[in-house]
């Protein structure tokens, strides 16, 4: 059986965690009770599930020059996921989620780092891998414009794309237009597109956590429980690590 064709344009990031039971004040000092570093991105974290899930995938990002960008490679290739399109960025650092957990909540400070530059001449460079794709997969922690871009792309050579809108941003109404599905959580979707008609609505896939996910067809609103955790992440990475695929 030949394997589905994905690419992932997206980012790829380092999650750095620390957990403590109390939270510093300004300028206090406390004592952490764990640390921890793990692969992690929006995009990355797609290429993985779909790669753990049977697909022959390729990554499409940028990492930095440093002893991350490296790692972050190697943990992409070590799950089965073309990184020969990731190329590092000359006197960069690689993109780095800082997540403080403590008391089963978390603050997290996201820097891009190299996945700035992720953008629309980075992307043309590998058009043809893009055309050859059965689908593609893109997410907003890269440059606006270069999701734009790709999405057009994808309409001009018809293959199809899946938009993650998360974080939560506005893109042009003709991007909805274009994209095939669109990934909203719930408070995405009532940011985003509380207001949707029902053509953009019927593309909408609404991901409920550990309850699954919903959609409308033909003017009935479906439902479906998750039944494969690499499927979760898949529609829903930013609540995930590669870590939570292991």
């Amino acid at each position: 059986m030949t394997k589905p064709k994905v690419t992932v344009i997206g980012s790829i990031n380092m999650d750095m965690v620390t957990q403590t039971d109390v939270v510093p004040e300004q300028g206090e000092t406390v004592m952490g009770t764990g640390f921890q570093t793990v692969f992690g991105g929006k995009g990355a974290n797609q290429a993985v599930a779909c790669a753990r899930l049977g697909a022959d995938v390729k990554m499409i990002g940028r990492v930095g020059d440093d002893a991350f960008g490296e790692l972050l490679k190697e943990g992409l290739l070590a799950e089965g996921v073309s990184v020969d399109y990731v190329k590092p960025v000359t006197h960069c650092s690689s993109g780095v989620a800082t997540i403080l957990l403590s008391d089963r909540d978390n603050r997290i400070i996201v820097t891009p780092g190299a996945n700035h530059y992720v953008d629309e001449a980075y992307v043309s460079s590998y058009e043809d891998v893009i055309a050859s794709s059965d689908i593609v997969l893109v997410q907003l922690e890269i440059p606006l414009q270069t999701v734009i871009y790709t999405v057009d792309l994808c309409a001009k050579h018809q293959v199809p794309v899946i938009l993650n809108p998360a974080p939560a941003q506005d893109l042009p109404p003709e991007t909805y237009e274009k994209s095939t599905y669109i990934t909203p959580n719930e408070s995405e979707q009532e940011q985003l597109f509380s207001k949707a008609d029902a053509v953009l609505n019927e593309k909408l896939i609404v991901t409920q956590g550990k309850n699954g996910v919903r959609w409308v067809e033909n003017g009935q609103t479906e439902h479906v429980a998750v039944i494969n955790s690499c499927l979760l992440i898949l529609l829903e990475p930013e609540t995930h690590s590669m870590e939570h695929l292991l």
